[in-house]
């Protein structure tokens, strides 16, 4: 009789903790849900689930129990304090392996709206290795970046710059961010291999010597951007071998402007927009290397 007392204790016992903290959408705790690519879990900050579909919020905090080992983590609406109050409160949770984390504030208030990569961060995600940061800006603290933070893709970010501190960076993709007229923070990543710059409106040039620190740079992508170019805006890239251009609005290609490239194979300039419909490009412009492969194609003017 003593141990069945003792089991309905602990029964009651886990049964009231449940209760506080195993609730359901709409509560005061976080919404949780399972993540599409079933290696973790997307979590929303907001205190209020939204959504009237059940099958969109099929996760009790609880059911994170489930979780013990993850990869991947999507926080929605979430500054970078509240991931780690939730980190800290579900200590079942192992963040030790997590190498993704993808941020969306696309609900936060505007002004709320920046992600934070603070030494603490960096202590419950020591592997960390891609960072994807979805309508936010981004700030960084801490003074050592872990070794293993080599991917960053921003979207829809409202910054004016380029986060200077993470010079472990290999990809960084920018996509929609308005506001961004300077990428010379680059010299900062002495490490990149791969960069990616789409729709940056308020970009206007790629000066000289921009990428005069990038010599590890091999794959270029400019694509729907209005800019002006100068003879030595590649110098620096030694090792780049493919270049892509996608419906970019350069008004003259400068003299000689791919002879700081020895190593570029390739070229794919696609919906070039050009003046009158004609592009000029100059006799030397590819002189110096060894392109094995130029394909291009103007825009329709129609």
């Amino acid at each position: 009789m003593k141990t069945i007392r003792i089991i309905r204790s602990i029964s009651m016992w886990l049964l009231l903790f449940f209760s506080k903290n195993c609730n359901s959408c709409g509560n005061d705790f976080f919404k949780l849900e399972k993540s599409y690519s079933d290696k973790g879990f997307q979590l929303d900050c907001l205190k209020e689930c939204k959504l009237t579909n059940s099958d969109l919020c099929q996760l009790k905090n609880c059911d994170i129990m489930n979780y013990q080992k993850v990869s991947e983590i999507q926080p929605s609406n979430c500054l970078s304090r509240d991931l780690l109050s939730f980190v800290k409160t579900n200590t079942n949770i192992s963040t030790d392996n997590v190498k993704i984390l993808e941020f969306n504030l696309y609900l936060k208030q505007e002004n709320e709206r920046v992600v934070e990569l603070s030494k603490e961060l960096f202590h419950y995600f020591p592997k960390l290795g891609k960072l994807h940061i979805k309508n936010a800006n981004l700030t960084v603290s801490a003074k050592n970046v872990p070794s293993s933070l080599v991917n960053l893709t921003m979207y829809n970010s409202n910054q004016i710059s380029l986060p200077e501190s993470i010079p472990t960076l290999k990809k960084v993709r920018l996509e929609y961010c308005p506001n961004i007229n300077d990428i010379s923070a680059v010299r900062n990543y002495p490490n990149l291999e791969s960069l990616q710059l789409k729709r940056l409106d308020s970009l206007r040039t790629l000066p000289a010597n921009v990428f005069k620190s990038n010599s590890k740079l091999e794959f270029l992508h400019l694509d729907n951007l209005k800019v002006t170019l100068h003879q030595n805006t590649l110098k620096g890239l030694k090792s780049l071998n493919k270049f892509q251009i996608y419906r970019v609005n350069f008004t003259e290609i400068p003299h000689g402007f791919f002879k700081n490239t020895p190593s570029l194979k390739e070229i794919s300039w696609d919906h070039d927009v050009c003046q009158n419909g004609k592009r000029i490009m100059p006799q030397d412009m590819l002189s110096g290397t060894k392109i094995t492969k130029f394909s291009f194609k103007q825009k329709d003017q129609g």
